[in-house]
């Protein structure tokens, strides 16, 4: 049942990171958790007048309705990413650096609310009420919301050449458009580095009669150029698929293996096997910091570009460590197994292995510094490599690879537990994890990430990167 949940809870995350407008998902995420809200506070007040009976089958449709939109309205947060990088104009050198900083700072935030959500909310959710702890992240949501709001007259807009005749319908739809563009200015194509008023490009009356060949022609050979564009990044994007099996562990099979161990601190305090992903979150937010301020720099000075590394490199040293992390978790696994058997404990599945919970430390920590390099290198490559109209399809790219990740994982396991289980014999994933084998799944999760890492290499010699756009933003006037 947990798979299945999972399963459908990732299908709804995909199909969000595809939907577009961005602030009605945002209401949607709002409202949802104000469902939530309600649904738990209702369900308090009925058990409270029935008993433990209660909530009937309607406050559960509720309930996970609540979840699913949730889930669903993530798709805001490709457009907000895209949204934020568009601030920074590629053809001034400063701003470029910027750029590339930008995806680590998104990255390394995100982790920071992340670290205050496993700190805060189990608590209150434990010990206070279950409403209050889905209604912080209700407001925290809406205060988002209207935060990026009073910035809209701060943001910058990007303004291009190509799509003349929509900026053509645009201003004669609005009166005020001749007023409001007098102070823009574009780049003009040319080597020469001139600046010309917007209004005149667009308002020249040199457009083609309509019906023309030519421009039928000019526009489908754009089209086709920018599909030849996507098309080109699908097999790097195929070959970081095998990254995202692995990506899903920290979830599931980490926290598992952490339900058995030692994880007590001090004398009287045993924290949860779920709390230990703050390790991850920790990692992300220390990691980023290093390789924003050090690293970057430092390879900044020996490659000459302006990011350290270029992004393929990026991604393909984080599947070379995340290999490394999953050998090295098959090999704590073992040292786990070895520990239940010498002490007896094979067939005690809820008894404690005299083994601490900091063993699992390494792997934590280099999963967060694999979120650094993998991620966020995913974003900025998906980003940057796609023609500028398509830019948060190829973010949804990225995160999406994610998604198909958790299917892909959750299959994979299934279809080896129904394998390894035939004939009597014990499952990989029996649930007396003492009897299991889940270091034998690291060492297929290892293999898998070297078959995607050979041809990832090939791919990215091989890779000619995209010019940066010829775009001068309209406040940089």
């Amino acid at each position: 049942m947990g798979w299945r949940s999972f399963t459908c809870t990732n299908f709804w995350s995909i199909c969000g990171r595809f939907l577009p407008w961005p602030l009605q998902i945002n209401h949607h995420c709002c409202h949802s958790l104000h469902l939530v809200t309600g649904a738990s506070d209702f369900q308090d007040r009925t058990k409270n007048e029935s008993g433990p009976e209660s909530p009937d089958k309607y406050i559960k449709a509720l309930f996970f309705g609540s979840l699913y939109l949730v889930a669903l309205a993530q798709g805001y947060n490709t457009f907000l990413q895209a949204f934020g990088a568009n601030q920074f104009d590629e053809k001034h050198p400063e701003e470029s650096i910027a750029k590339s900083s930008f995806f680590n700072w998104w990255f390394c935030v995100g982790a920071m609310g992340a670290i205050a959500t496993h700190l805060i909310l189990p608590y209150i959710q434990d010990n206070i009420n279950w409403g209050i702890g889905f209604g912080i992240p209700c407001l925290a949501v809406i205060v988002g919301l209207i935060l990026f709001l009073l910035g809209n007259k701060t943001y910058r807009f990007p303004a291009t050449i190509g799509d003349k005749e929509v900026e053509i319908r645009y201003g004669k739809k609005d009166k005020g458009f001749k007023k409001s563009i007098s102070a823009l200015y574009i780049v003009a194509p040319s080597s020469s580095r001139e600046e010309s008023p917007l209004h005149d490009e667009f308002l020249k009356d040199d457009s083609p009669p309509a019906g023309d060949d030519s421009t039928n022609i000019n526009e489908t050979s754009s089209k086709t150029k920018e599909i030849k564009e996507v098309l080109r990044l699908f097999p790097i994007w195929v070959t970081c698929l095998t990254y995202t099996i692995g990506h899903a562990q920290s979830c599931t099979l980490f926290t598992k293996q952490a339900t058995t161990l030692d994880r007590s601190i001090g004398q009287s305090y045993s924290i949860p096997a779920a709390a230990l992903r703050i390790i991850i979150a920790l990692s992300v937010v220390f990691c980023s910091i290093i390789y924003d301020r050090i690293f970057v720099p430092i390879a900044r000075r020996i490659t000459r570009y302006s990011s350290g590394i270029t992004m393929l490199q990026r991604i393909g040293i984080g599947m070379a460590i995340s290999v490394l992390n999953m050998v090295i978790a098959a090999v704590i696994e073992k040292k786990r197994l070895k520990t239940a058997r010498d002490f007896g404990l094979l067939d005690i599945p809820n008894a404690t292995v005299p083994m601490s919970f900091w063993w699992l430390a390494p792997q934590y920590l280099l999963f967060g510094l694999v979120d650094v390099l993998i991620n966020v290198g995913m974003q900025e490559f998906f980003y940057d490599q796609v023609p500028t109209e398509l830019r948060c399809l190829g973010l949804s790219f990225s995160q999406g690879t994610i998604g198909i990740g958790d299917f892909l994982s959750s299959f994979l396991v299934s279809m080896i537990d129904k394998i390894t289980s035939q004939g009597g014999r014990e499952s990989w994933f029996s649930d007396n994890l003492n009897r299991a084998h889940v270091d034998y799944f690291y060492w297929l999760l290892a293999g898998i990430g070297v078959v995607g890492l050979i041809p990832f290499v090939c791919l990215a010699k091989s890779y000619i990167y995209r010019e940066p756009n010829n775009i001068k933003n309209d406040s940089d006037v």
